[in-house]
């Protein structure tokens, strides 16, 4: 009878050593469950629909603003309905504003 007892306490640690190591698992992302329009909404390509984009830096270098410049123009050339403008403000009071 000991020898009984034995086994199922090993097959009762296997059991649970199983489904701890299954509960750690990651999990397989799943469909989304959002709506149509919010899933459109979250998607990063450019479908061609006119679009603005205004970007503010606070004023750093005169360097950053011309490559900030510099990218905007190379989308904007590759996405003609795309119009990025890019704002200098002097403080974090004026970008917010």
């Amino acid at each position: 009878m000991q020898r009984w007892k034995k086994w199922a306490a090993l097959a009762l640690s296997i059991a649970v050593l199983a489904a701890s190591l299954a509960a750690c698992a990651p999990e397989e992302r799943e469909t989304s469950s959002l709506p149509a329009e919010e899933e459109d909404a979250l998607a990063l390509e450019n479908d061609g629909a006119p679009a603005s984009l205004t970007v503010v830096e606070i004023a750093c270098s005169q360097e950053r603003t011309a490559a900030l410049e510099e990218i905007a123009e190379k989308y904007m050339a590759d996405h003609p309905q795309t119009e990025i403008q890019i704002v200098t403000a002097q403080d974090g009071q004026e970008a917010q504003a």
